[in-house]
């Protein structure tokens, strides 16, 4: 609102009319969202729904929905592969995996190849803790972890061996930085005591176990196993807990 009596009208214009920070579109095709549009739309609908994206009006009409096009059937091309997705008597159709990755948005073929295959029985409480706290982690530079505690790592190590996109993962991503830490909490150390194990913020220990409480939860609404979702529920509580099971 102005005070047209008052304002200088041409440069609001200028100010107004100028693009100085031009709108980027931050889409990003996931393989969750290919799913949810599987899912939830028919073939014609897909296709309406990704060339009226803000990404296809931004990379040029045609040429931004055709790249767009590309990579949805792409990721459809390889959901395919992995069993997500299969041919139905009404066409496409998720598979229970696919039902599954519908439902988590972070990491979310990891995810499911870990908890849909058989791997996830042979887990331990901590070891599920483990391997969530290390996909949610996002590493920064000036960020250490003490300690030098293994044993649960190299179990885990031992049990994703047979698993090579799995194993791939996490050979990029060690575990064993993780350990001290997590399970230090998980066994129900104190917040004070958590600091000497990082040199990570407080507030960014917070929002760090929080990230993880979230994946357990994603992973909670995604499955149709009663038993793991009980279990998560009781991981859960152990973890929410002192200054982290604070609300706003």
């Amino acid at each position: 609102m102005i005070e047209r009596n008052f304002a200088d009208i041409k440069k609001i214009a200028s100010i107004t009319d100028a693009d100085t920070e031009p709108l980027q579109s931050q889409f990003k095709l996931s393989f969750n969202t290919v799913l949810n549009l599987i899912h939830s739309h028919t073939p014609e609908e897909q296709a309406i729904i990704l060339e009226s994206s803000f990404y296809s009006y931004q990379k040029g009409g045609k040429t931004g929905s055709q790249r767009i096009i590309n990579s949805f059937n792409k990721k459809k091309k390889k959901l395919f592969k992995e069993n997500y997705i299969t041919k139905g008597l009404n066409g496409d159709e998720l598979t229970e995996k696919g039902l599954f990755g519908m439902r988590i948005y972070t990491s979310e073929l990891l995810v499911s190849d870990i908890f849909c295959s058989t791997l996830t029985k042979s887990l331990t409480d901590v070891e599920i803790i483990l391997i969530a706290g290390t996909i949610m982690y996002e590493e920064r530079k000036n960020i250490k972890f003490r300690g030098k505690d293994r044993v649960v790592s190299n179990q885990i190590y031992k049990k994703i061996r047979d698993y090579n996109y799995i194993k791939q993962y996490f050979r990029e991503k060690p575990i064993h930085i993780l350990e001290p830490f997590l399970k230090s909490w998980y066994d129900g150390c104190d917040f004070l005591e958590l600091l000497d194990f990082t040199t990570m913020p407080e507030g960014d220990i917070v929002r760090f176990i929080r990230q993880i409480i979230d994946l357990l939860q994603q992973i909670q609404h995604a499955t149709l196993n009663n038993e793991l979702r009980e279990r998560l529920r009781n991981i859960q509580k152990k973890i929410d807990r002192d200054v982290i099971a604070v609300r706003f």
